[in-house]
């Protein structure tokens, strides 16, 4: 029984519309959307429980609320939970505290595209005037993790996407290309046995290196959210904590994809009787990506999920087809002698419009997912998940172009020799030109994964830190969003870091210079030793606002800063 191309449809569109039938999402990244107690409340009491309110389903498995009174001591009660079993809520119970001033609590969680986020909020018990146990910003700072562990992550994801397209992308080249060319001459059955023992072995390396990624995904996933070396992401408990994410789930389950796949992809090549399975697994790790990664997390939702995964299906066909011609067809062909050259050059003249579709797809989901993702084109140089995107159109320019070389010099150029030899060495140069290119590509594509678009900064408070004159001035804007916003700002003694309490007056403004708004104008009441805050700003509008804080120091001295703050 053979696998068709439509077993291997089905299968996807069944995986990509039981992904679509989970809980709608908000942008990626999960956004704080607020806190009880709100930013900068007067309470008379400290509350029995401090509760933040986010975009999405997040997950505290690696630190979740931590909440300080005034003189740092944490005062939360047990763990973190979900109210009434809502995802979208997060909270914590307080123990009874008598202090007076700025209670600080700060969240590390994991929203659904698997990225760690963390921030804060800071509300006043008794006093606005009290001390604070310091920067929100500082307090929320998530621990370091060591390069090892983001590159073992880049890594997991480069060979997890490299299988995905040379295993997923040969069996396509099996469905849409050999079966369709049937070699005829007596040496045909030698050359599709040296052909299907290529293309098993092709599959199953892929499998085997995409099971190993899979684990490692895991392993570095639990040791960045968890914000530990590298080795503590193999603790069973952090391990737990992973596997109960949609990040750990998905690549979890892609380890058993591959199993499924290495176990079936025997039988789908000899066409014997049940060989359809393989169609499942095969579907499943084509919506992997989009899965556990940005597209599934990204309004709209159901687009961004299918353009991510017609886009690894068409990259797959078009790469692992490059493969299967240098690693299987090449070799089967040498053993046709006389018409070598011609098994080739009907392999590629088949395989010439496929490449040339999935060319075309790849083009138009790579601008579905740019358009959305980014906000404006000057995005594409200014920031790193940008840059990326950029370096992907580079290459995938340049294959386009050594396609069409190859379509216009190899294929007349193979059927015009004699036995090949000339024909197949150019052949060679092509393919392995194309794989080195695709190779950073799947690279791009990783590095994609792994940087939050610019659209989606990470939730909770941005902040900035800049020197104005003898003074170290740090702004943050909580929660940085559209809306209502609390403005914290904290003065430091530029040589000891000390809170700065000379300040005679400190004034506040916010300005959006490409809408004509502002500037918006407000002095901030103090919160404490070099602490000042200005609750309930509403600042209309998206964009890139223009912050500029100014402290006098005496009636001839005074210092400003001006910083350029994303609001969402």
């Amino acid at each position: 029984m053979r696998l068709q191309l439509k077993h291997l449809v089905v299968a996807t569109l069944a995986v990509v519309i039981a992904g679509g039938l989970a809980p709608a999402r908000a942008p990626a990244h999960a956004q704080l959307e607020g806190s009880v107690p709100a930013p900068g409340s007067l309470l008379k009491v400290i509350p029995q429980s401090f509760e933040f309110r986010f975009s999405e389903d997040v997950e505290s498995g690696f630190g979740g609320i931590r909440v300080y009174d005034p003189t740092g001591r944490l005062i939360q009660s047990g763990g973190s939970f979900h109210p009434g079993g809502n995802g979208h809520r997060l909270a914590t119970k307080l123990r009874p505290d008598s202090s007076r001033g700025a209670y600080t609590a700060t969240y590390r969680v994991i929203s659904a595209d698997g990225h760690p986020v963390s921030g804060g909020s800071v509300f006043n018990v008794g006093s606005r005037n009290g001390k604070s146990a310091g920067s929100v910003v500082v307090l929320a700072r998530p621990p370091a993790v060591g390069a090892s562990v983001d590159g073992a992550l880049g890594l997991a994801r480069f060979l997890e996407f490299l299988a995905i397209a040379f295993g997923l992308g040969s069996v396509l080249f099996l469905v849409l290309v050999w079966r369709r060319i049937a070699p005829s001459g007596r040496a045909s059955k030698e050359i599709a046995a040296v052909f299907s023992t290529r293309l098993v072995l092709i599959v199953r390396l892929a499998a085997i290196v995409g099971a190993l990624a899979s684990v490692l995904g895991i392993v570095a996933q639990g040791a960045l959210g968890s914000g530990a070396g590298l080795v503590d992401g193999l603790i069973p408990a952090t391990v737990k904590a992973t596997a109960g994410t949609r990040f750990g789930e998905v690549w979890a389950l892609s380890v058993l994809a591959w199993i499924a796949v290495g176990a079936l992809v025997g039988p789908t090549v000899r066409g014997a009787r049940g060989a359809r399975a393989i169609a499942l697994p095969l579907g499943f790790l084509a919506a992997m990506p989009a899965l556990s990664g940005h597209a599934s997390t990204r309004s709209p939702a159901g687009l961004m999920a299918a353009a991510n995964v017609t886009h690894v299906c068409a990259m797959a066909a078009w790469l692992g087809g490059v493969a299967v011609v240098m690693f299987a067809v090449i070799p089967a062909a040498a053993h046709a002698k006389a018409n070598s050259s011609n098994v080739i050059s009907m392999s590629l003249a088949r395989f010439s419009p496929v490449a040339l579709v999935s060319v075309t797809m790849v083009v138009l989901t790579g601008i579905i997912q740019s358009v959305v993702a980014l906000d404006q084109p000057s995005q594409l140089f200014s920031s790193n998940y940008g840059r990326a995107v950029s370096l992907k159109v580079l290459l995938v320019l340049l294959l386009i172009g050594l396609g069409a070389g190859q379509r216009r010099r190899v294929i007349p150029g193979l059927r015009a020799l004699g036995d090949g030899r000339e024909g197949q060495a150019k052949a060679k140069r092509f393919l392995v030109t194309e794989l080195v290119l695709f190779a950073g590509v799947i690279a791009a594509t990783a590095a994609l994964a792994s940087y939050s678009p610019l659209a989606t900064i990470a939730s909770g408070p941005v902040s900035r830190t800049s020197q104005a004159g003898p003074l170290e001035v740090q702004t943050t804007i909580d929660p940085a969003v559209m809306g209502g916003n609390a403005i914290h700002i904290y003065v430091l003694d530029g040589k000891t870091g000390r809170p700065f309490s000379g300040a005679r007056e400190l004034n506040v403004s916010e300005e959006l210079r490409s809408k004509g708004i502002g500037p918006l104008v407000q002095v901030p009441g103090s919160a404490g030793p070099g602490h000042y805050i200005v609750s309930g700003v509403t600042l209309p509008a998206r964009g890139i606002w223009s912050v500029r804080v100014t402290v006098r120091v005496s009636a001839f001295d005074e210092y400003s800063v001006n910083e350029m703050i994303p609001v969402r």
